[in-house]
């Protein structure tokens, strides 16, 4: 039988805000119903249709900015070309 070795390394900065990042948005994506149900469900619906189009949109925009970029160039280097570099630090 084949012994696995498992190498130990030491956990990263970065590991740890992902799964802390990841709870935050978690939570509050569950909590959306319950901040919600006050509003009754025409706003409620009205809230998710406005978000579904913004979402929507720089979705769109971003494809748009892709595409007259060559294959591999990354975020980063689209945002320096079009909105320059103090955006690029946000």
């Amino acid at each position: 039988m084949a012994t696995l070795s498992v190498a130990n390394k030491a956990p990263s900065l970065i590991g740890g805000a992902m799964i802390i990042g990841g709870t935050i948005i978690g939570a509050g994506m569950f909590s959306l119903p319950v901040v919600m149900s006050g509003a009754w469900f025409f706003w409620s619906l009205l809230a998710l249709i406005f978000t579904w189009v913004c979402m929507l949109h720089s979705g769109l925009m971003i494809l748009e900015a892709n595409l007259n970029y060559h294959i591999g160039a990354s975020f980063d280097t689209i945002t320096k070309d079009l909105l320059g570099n103090r955006w690029n630090i946000i």
